[in-house]
């Protein structure tokens, strides 16, 4: 295990942030363990992660990815780097996206048996297919609404026996404020 450690180097790993430079300051905080932090920039919402090529992972072992707000000790789990896939993008968890204002994060490296690494990959899937679910829900909801909302609108022309839709210039903000209203009264509505 030590010589696993001795192989690898903050050197090996690079992060980028869309529109910024690259960054390669990680820190070994365990034995196979290395982290860096950073500035999140408002609108970003996905990091990519890079082995630089400068030396091999070990055989049989990739670098899993993790992520969490700084002074935080729970990570989540992003994905994982191998020599054969030695680069990827990953979406920021929405829940550590911060729109109104910079925050900082963390990126923490953990170098692991291959086999470790696809029962991770394997737990996260179910866990991401949930969440896509849920999003999918929640989306199909919010999109009935508004189509029952729409529905109010339609006027019938009998001397053409057609309908057509007459709508206000403010009907969507009559709509958004409408669904704010039903989320405040009920708490389960949108709930994916």
């Amino acid at each position: 295990p030590s010589s696993l450690t001795t192989q690898c180097t903050y050197s090996m790993f690079g992060c980028i942030l869309p529109g910024f430079a690259p960054q390669y300051g990680f820190q070994q905080v365990e034995e196979r363990k290395w982290t860096v932090s950073f500035q999140l920039p408002l609108t970003c919402d996905r990091v990519v992660l890079f082995l630089t090529g400068q030396q091999l992972l070990p055989p049989n072992h990739g670098v899993a990815a993790y992520i969490s707000k700084v002074n935080e000790s729970s990570f989540e789990y992003l994905g994982y780097l191998t020599n054969d896939t030695p680069s990827a993008m990953f979406c920021i968890p929405p829940h550590l996206v911060d729109n109104l204002r910079p925050h900082s994060l963390v990126i923490g490296l953990s170098l692991d048996p291959a086999d470790t690494l696809i029962n991770l990959e394997g737990d996260n899937a179910g866990r991401k297919q949930f969440l896509m679910t849920g999003k999918a829900q929640i989306a199909q909801q919010v999109g009935q609404d508004l189509y029952n909302f729409m529905q109010s609108f339609v006027k019938d022309d009998p001397s053409t026996n057609t309908s057509f839709l007459m709508v206000p210039t403010n009907v969507l903000d009559k709509w958004m404020e409408r669904l704010l209203n039903k989320i405040k009264l009920d708490a389960k509505f949108l709930s994916g």
